[in-house]
C-alpha cells in the first residue's frame, strides 16, 4: 500500500533516471563501436599495405627481393602468432617488434636500385608507411578501453534502474517478474557489447 502510494513519484524519476542512463549508455555503446569499426578499418589497411608490398617485390632483383619476402612473411607471422594473442588477452604490445624494425632496416639500408626497382622502390616506402601507420592505430586501439570510473556509472546506473522497478506494485507479481527479467537481460546484453 505504501508503494503504491508512491508509484506516481516513483515513476517520474524512473522515467529521468532511465533516460539519463540510457544516454550514458548509448554514448558508451557508440563510442566503443566506433572504435571497434576504426580498429577493423586500421587491420585492413595494414592488411593492403602488408600485401601491396608483398607485391611490389617481383620489380626488385632476385637476391633483394627474397630478403624483402622473408622480412615481410616474419612480420606478418609475428603479428598473427604474438601480437593477435597477446591483444585478445589485453597484454601490452609495443609500438615496434623486431621484425619490424628489420623490415624498416631492410627497406632504409636497400642498395642503388635502378630500372624498375628505381621506380617501385619509393612506392613501397610510401606503403611501408601505411604500413606504420595502420600498425600504430591497431596497437592504440588495443590499448584503449574505458575508464574504471565508466564502469562504476554503467554498472550501479543499471542497479539503480532494475531496483526502480521495484517501486511498483503490479497486480500479477509473474508479469513484474517477466519485466524484471527483460530489463536485467538487456543490461547483460549491453555490458556483453560494451565488453
Amino acid at each position: 500500500e505504501t508503494i503504491q502510494l508512491h508509484t506516481q513519484i516513483a515513476s517520474s524519476l524512473f522515467g529521468m533516471v532511465a533516460l539519463l542512463y540510457a544516454v550514458i549508455v548509448g554514448s558508451l555503446v557508440a563510442s566503443g563501436w566506433s572504435r571497434f569499426s576504426e580498429a577493423q578499418t586500421s587491420l585492413v589497411n595494414e592488411t593492403n599495405a602488408l600485401g601491396n608490398l608483398f607485391r611490389a617485390t617481383e620489380a626488385f632483383d632476385p637476391a633483394l627481393r627474397t630478403q624483402f619476402r622473408q622480412e615481410l612473411l616474419a612480420y606478418a607471422e609475428e603479428v598473427l602468432n604474438v601480437e593477435w594473442p597477446a591483444m585478445r588477452e589485453d597484454e601490452p604490445v609495443a609500438l615496434t617488434s623486431q621484425s619490424y624494425e628489420r623490415l624498416w632496416s631492410l627497406y632504409i639500408g636497400a642498395p642503388e636500385l635502378d630500372g624498375r626497382a628505381a621506380t617501385f622502390y619509393p612506392t613501397s616506402i610510401t606503403q611501408l608507411t601505411n604500413l606504420s601507420n595502420e600498425r600504430r592505430v591497431r596497437i592504440s586501439l588495443a590499448d584503449s578501453a574505458f575508464s574504471s570510473e565508466l564502469w562504476v556509472l554503467f554498472v550501479f546506473g543499471g542497479a539503480v534502474v532494475i531496483f526502480f522497478s521495484y517501486f511498483y506494485a503490479p497486480k500479477r507479481s509473474r508479469h513484474h517478474l517477466l519485466l524484471l527479467t527483460l530489463l536485467a537481460g538487456m543490461f547483460g546484453f549491453v555490458l556483453y557489447l560494451l565488453f
